[in-house]
């Protein structure tokens, strides 16, 4: 994944930058599992679909154009900030059937402090953008107790994933994961232990 969220572990175990397939790789996957096995839904496990703007839209284009009628989703958080008119209208017309966000705070300050490379403002005109493919199911994926934060940030993003319209809401509590940025800086404060 290109961002490098200081409260998780994606960096850490499947290492710094972003990994991929060529396309006809991935759609010869798909295509030998749909004509194989009758597989017609595919999940995403991707940290970042849309990494690369160009390679994204060669993807969904190419899944059009093969005709493979399938759905898919994307599981693992997409990027909001990555969300445009073009990739939404392709993702839509490929199959897509829901999209999961990485929304982890409504909090413009916490969201700076764990480097999210989305704000509150990519979150709101994601959903603007996605309104008008009511096919696409959204959910935000949410975090409450990050270091420092307040009741009333807490309460700022359950409003965001409310006001901003995602269909559904996850909200769990953060996981101090050893090794990640968030966990070395509560053991340094002595908010956890080792123990």
């Amino acid at each position: 994944c290109r961002a490098q969220c200081s409260f998780c572990s994606v960096r850490y175990f499947n290492g710094k930058g972003v990994f991929t397939r060529s396309v006809k790789n991935v759609v010869d996957e798909m295509e030998f599992l749909r004509d194989t096995y009758g597989v017609t839904h595919f999940m995403f496990l991707d940290d970042d679909l849309l990494y690369d703007p160009l390679r994204t839209m060669e993807l969904f284009n190419e899944m059009v154009r093969r005709n493979l009628h399938i759905t898919w989703d994307a599981t693992n958080g997409i990027i909001a900030s990555a969300v445009n008119e073009e990739n939404a209208q392709a993702m839509a017309e490929s199959g897509c059937i829901g999209l999961s966000f990485g929304v982890e705070s409504g909090s413009e300050r916490i969201l700076r402090s764990v480097k999210k490379p989305s704000g509150v403002k990519h979150f709101y005109r994601c959903m603007e953008i996605l309104r008008n493919y009511p096919q696409i199911f959204t959910k935000a994926l949410l975090i409450c107790g990050f270091i420092n934060e307040t009741i009333n940030e807490m309460h700022q993003t359950v409003e965001l994933a409310v006001n901003a319209g995602f269909d559904w809401g996850t909200l769990q509590v953060l996981n101090f994961i050893p090794g990640i940025p968030e966990t070395k800086t509560a053991l340094e404060m002595g908010l956890i232990n080792h123990s």
